[in-house]
């Protein structure tokens, strides 16, 4: 008996294009998701040109073609504005769906409008959220073969945490297929820090006290996966 290949939650990924066009990067707490593909139907009447009196078949013919995907999970700070600026624009937002199994990886690229986007806090719980995203034109599939990174040494941070120093992000241990590109996002108080996307983040008077991290985030050509460093002590003066 062959067992079918299958896969599991976690390896099913929505990412949004971030502000550096070409790099997708998967919110922080989207923990369960649903993906709907939708074909729109138009019905015709068929009669039976030798029996006017039967009963007619339906015949149907495909008019559009959409995605829908929802989903929950808990509110995260370094999400939660991610998701705001894209049910803020009046525009939709590029993204990618990774569907990922053993040895091959399924890939829908296109964009995707933040149709709701609701928080729920129960006094004394953790606030959740839930969203509801739908397409904006095309999404085009591919398949590769292959294993999209995944993280086995968490990344790390290396410098002075006073204003005036640089600190560098170290990329950690990543498996995957070959070759693997990398970006970053530095974060203070876990905050993303708008426009520091580079390997390195030079400290000024406004990171003072901030306890600073960075995510980074692994891609090849058949997915993307992130993960985040320590945070350091306060940015001393």
């Amino acid at each position: 008996m062959t067992q079918a290949t299958t896969t599991r939650g976690g390896k099913v990924r929505v990412l949004l294009e971030t502000a550096t066009p070409g790099t997708f990067v998967a919110p922080c707490g989207f923990t369960s998701k649903s993906l709907t593909f939708t074909k729109g139907l138009e019905e015709t009447m068929v009669p039976d040109c030798d029996d006017p009196d039967k009963i007619d078949w339906v015949g149907r013919d495909a008019m559009s073609l959409s995605l829908g995907i929802s989903g929950e999970g808990v509110l995260a700070a370094e999400s939660v504005e991610t998701w705001l600026d894209a049910w803020e624009s009046t525009e939709s937002v590029g993204a990618k769906i990774e569907v990922e199994f053993p040895a091959k990886t399924l890939t829908y690229t296109g964009r995707l409008h933040v149709e709701t986007f609701s928080a729920e806090a129960p006094n004394g719980r953790r606030v959740t959220s839930s969203v509801s995203l739908q397409s904006d034109g095309e999404f085009v599939r591919t398949s590769v073969s292959g294993q999209a990174p995944a993280n086995t040494v968490l990344p790390t941070i290396t410098g002075t945490a006073e204003v005036g120093e640089t600190l560098t992000a170290v990329n950690g241990t990543w498996t995957g297929t070959a070759p693997i590109t990398y970006a970053y996002q530095w974060r203070g108080n876990g905050v993303a820090i708008a426009g520091a996307t580079a390997a390195t983040l030079e400290l000024t008077s406004a990171h003072e006290g901030m306890a600073i991290s960075v995510r980074v985030t692994a891609s090849n050509g058949i997915g993307s996966a992130g993960a985040s460093s320590a945070a350091t002590t306060a940015v001393a003066p």
